[in-house]
């Protein structure tokens, strides 16, 4: 088993408690498995525990970019276009539509 200290910035000791862990500006280390153990007196000695899985997402902080293309084109014509997003956690899932439609994994 290991430990984890919960002091500094992102915990308030103030608003923690033996029931409680009030976090504030939580980033990517704080994910994990919280556990709350329970234990009882002498003469049994038992211990109960809960737990609990905390993810911590990252959103993208900007939308999509579509790299390349040209406004127009003639019918033969070869169209290259890249779509980016920015960093996220889980990665973003970036469709391509045309007219609404979903393109992605569709062969001629």
């Amino acid at each position: 088993m290991s430990s984890r200290s919960l002091t500094g910035d992102a915990t308030e000791l103030s608003k923690s408690g033996s029931q409680s862990v009030y976090l504030r500006h939580v980033d990517l280390n704080s994910a994990g498995v919280y556990r709350c153990e329970v234990s009882a007196e002498a003469p049994e000695f038992q211990t109960v525990e809960a737990e609990k899985e905390m993810k911590v997402l990252v959103l993208p902080t900007e939308g999509p970019r579509i790299m390349g293309g040209l406004p127009k084109y003639r019918v033969g014509d070869t169209v290259f276009v890249n779509c980016t997003s920015s960093r996220s956690k889980p990665a973003a899932t970036l469709n391509w539509y045309i007219n609404d439609e979903i393109i992605i994994g569709k062969k001629e």
